[in-house]
């Protein structure tokens, strides 16, 4: 039995793209945002004339982390969200077409006065 969601697979998909696009554009800004991060929390905790001691490493070395964990997540999860909405879209277009050929086409052979709503707003009886 295949209880996968059917929306799974194009977020699945632009996860990768979004993995993929931080790999080439997002990796690096992250890395020195990162360490900037964690040179000023060093700073800060250590002080501002600290040595480069194995807790001032460890300090930077986790800002470097987070911020490549914080840009990754961010990636990955907009290319997510986007191709989600796109494949919706598109699916409801879909739909939209295949209502509009099984009914003949019916929105279109309205008289124009039958409209509920005008350019004026809602129609007055």
């Amino acid at each position: 039995m295949n209880t996968e969601n059917k929306w799974s697979s194009p977020s699945r998909i632009g996860g990768a793209a979004g993995f993929a696009l931080y790999l080439v554009v997002g990796l690096f800004p992250s890395m020195i945002f990162g360490k900037k991060v964690g040179l000023l929390l060093s700073n800060s905790i250590l002080g501002v004339e600290n040595q480069l001691t194995l807790t001032s490493k460890m300090l930077i070395g986790g800002g470097l982390l987070l911020g490549f964990v914080i840009g990754l997540f961010i990636f990955v999860c907009l290319g997510a969200v986007v191709a989600g909405g796109i494949s919706h879209l598109i699916y409801y277009n879909r739909r939209i077409e295949a209502e509009l050929a099984e009914n003949g086409d019916k929105l279109h052979d309205l008289p124009p006065d039958s409209a509920p709503y005008t350019s004026q707003g809602p129609k007055k009886s």
